[in-house]
């Protein structure tokens, strides 16, 4: 008899999407279109590129420049609100309705200081955070692995980040959420995660400008993955708006579109210092409604 790992890394790309996709009790996401009035595309924006993370001025910023949404950081060893507390969540979901900005997903940079694949701590984080999503209504979280937590060419933190995965995910699984890997890694990488792991609560948060910094083919990389395994993206460029810059946004759009792909697309970075944060982000939320949702 084959042990659960072997009999994991037999399974084709085709049949481990089938298995993901087919796992209904938390398929029915975000990513998909659930209602006629809401568009396909909704535009928000990390909390710590509005300046304002762990804190409800980015919301209001949000409001300011125009967007639907904010990526809320989850407090781990930053300063600011603490999602754990009542009254805190009361918070943002009040300051939300008041404003028109959704929470569209979470996230957990602190991981990048104290990395979940070797920290009791980071993984009580995270099972904090489960805890926490569905009391905001929350689908995403962003699992970040960058800094000390990088997994590029390094197989053993892998392989030890997956143990925990494994003990995180089906918690996940019963609250209905997805914990969400942004990574160097490429397509290949990240299927490795996820197919030792064996969850559907697992996604990817896609991240084209981290792609091409790491030298890889973006576009390639991201129909090597497949459309039922990205939750939400991350839209930015390096010191310019979008449409300025390195990324080809009509080129990702159609890759989308044939997957029949919906939900947020989320801004990271992405602004001329000539024009500063809120001009900027004025124009890449333009540029996306423009790109993605056809608005002149």
């Amino acid at each position: 008899m084959h042990s659960r790992g072997e009999k994991m890394r037999t399974i084709c790309r085709r049949d481990f999407l089938g298995v993901m996709a087919g796992a209904a009790s938390v398929a029915a996401t975000g990513m998909r279109v659930q209602a006629s009035e809401k568009p396909r595309f909704q535009i928000g924006a990390c909390d710590w590129s509005l300046r304002a993370t762990c804190r409800l001025e980015a919301l209001e910023v949000a409001h300011q420049i125009g967007l639907d949404g904010v990526q809320v950081s989850f407090k781990t060893v930053e300063d600011g609100l603490d999602l754990r507390l009542p009254e805190v969540r009361q918070s943002y979901q009040e300051t939300g309705r008041k404003l028109g900005v959704q929470i569209c997903s979470l996230a957990m940079g602190g991981l990048n200081r104290v990395p979940l694949a070797t920290s009791d701590e980071a993984e009580r984080w995270v099972r904090e955070c489960i805890e926490v999503m569905p009391l905001l209504g929350q689908k995403v979280v962003l699992l970040a692995f960058f800094g000390n937590a990088d997994l590029r060419g390094k197989p053993e933190l892998q392989d030890r980040l997956v143990e925990r995965l494994r003990r995180l995910a089906p918690l996940a699984e019963k609250a209905g959420v997805f914990l969400a890997i942004e990574s160097t890694l490429d397509a290949e990488g990240h299927l490795r995660i996820l197919r030792a792991v064996d969850s559907p609560a697992l996604r990817v948060y896609y991240d084209m400008l981290n792609m091409v910094h790491q030298g890889y083919d973006p576009y390639e990389d991201m129909r090597k993955l497949g459309g039922e395994l990205i939750c939400e993206i991350h839209c930015k460029e390096s010191d310019t708006v979008l449409g300025r810059g390195r990324l080809d946004f009509p080129r990702i759009k159609a890759i989308l579109d044939d997957w029949d792909w919906s939900g947020w697309l989320v801004l990271e970075g992405a602004v001329d210092k000539s024009l500063g944060l809120v001009e900027s982000y004025k124009q890449n939320a333009a540029y996306l409604r423009k790109v993605f949702l056809g608005e002149s």
